[in-house]
């Protein structure tokens, strides 16, 4: 009967949390900005505070970005990308057995998130890529609450966004609705990195089969380390997929293309300079701004 119930009470939570990924309200959140000067030079020094106790192995942590030349506490971008760009495209493969044949793809949504680090120099360096578990719907910006959809666009993790306690272990918030899906009249909210691997719009970190929270350990300490040291948000963009010449001509003809169009100058201009840029809403649409140039 214990068993039963306690079978009972998690399901109900399951669902509870789900709903809160899609649903929510909307909430008023400031402009997105990288914010990366905020960040004292002395980051190295953080430390690690917040509500609960302190997530993931900070000394391993410390240990392996200063074997690349890198520093807890200093500055980071999330960069996430939902597919690789060549889920359900028409592909032309070599074959020893065969010659030339077509194979379709299918889409196995298979995501990922980039964490980059400032180093002492200014420029980002890739510190380590994590597989997210599981996200809900398709290519595509989220437009409505319990539309299961995963967004798509320019967000930042604030301080008060992170959850130590979350019911789905530890969960940190990324801020949409921003401005652009405001104007667009885009609802929802409670869309976050979390601990789980069970999704209504968020991004999962977990693992499908087991309690392997060592992801989200080491992305909790990271963006906590950060704010610790005095940087107010982490900017988190999220893009559909790399955003190379190849990809936009494989996906030229989805209606979203226009939407992907206006992301491309920002994720263009990381790849260029390997510094986020700050991104603004302007009449409507999203546009690198001036300073960052």
């Amino acid at each position: 009967m214990t068993t039963r119930l306690f079978t009972m009470v998690s399901g109900i939570g399951i669902g509870l949390f789900v709903l809160m990924c899609a649903q929510g309200r909307v909430v008023e959140l400031p402009r997105i900005a990288a914010d990366a000067e905020a960040a004292p030079r002395s980051a190295e020094a953080a430390t690690l505070t917040t509500v609960g106790p302190a997530p993931g192995n900070a000394l391993g942590l410390r240990a392996a970005l200063a074997q690349a030349g890198l520093t807890l506490g200093a500055p980071i971008y999330l960069r996430v990308f939902k597919s690789n760009g060549q889920e359900g495209a028409l592909r032309i493969i070599s074959s020893v057995q065969r010659d030339w044949e077509e194979v379709w793809i299918p889409n196995l949504k298979r995501a990922w998130v980039e964490l980059w680090v400032q180093g002492k120099e200014g420029s980002y360096k890739l510190f380590k890529r994590y597989v997210v578990c599981t996200y809900t719907g398709n290519l595509g910006p989220k437009r409505y609450e319990a539309d299961k959809q995963a967004p798509e666009g320019f967000y930042a993790i604030q301080r008060h966004g992170m959850n130590a306690n979350s019911m789905y272990y530890r969960s940190m918030d990324i801020g949409y609705p921003n401005a652009y899906d405001r104007l667009q009249r885009a609802t929802g909210s409670h869309i976050k990195f979390h601990g789980m691997c069970i999704s209504g719009g968020c991004f999962t970190m977990g693992e499908p089969h087991g309690e392997d929270h060592q992801q989200m350990d080491e992305l909790y300490t990271l963006v906590q380390a950060v704010h610790t040291s005095g940087q107010t948000q982490v900017p988190v963009h999220i893009f559909p997929f790399p955003m190379t010449q190849e990809n936009m001509a494989l996906h030229l003809n989805s209606s979203w293309m226009p939407f992907w169009t206006m992301l491309k100058p920002a994720y263009d201009f990381f790849e260029r300079d390997r510094v986020p840029p700050q991104v603004q809403v302007i009449n409507g649409e999203y546009v690198i701004s001036p300073g960052s140039m």
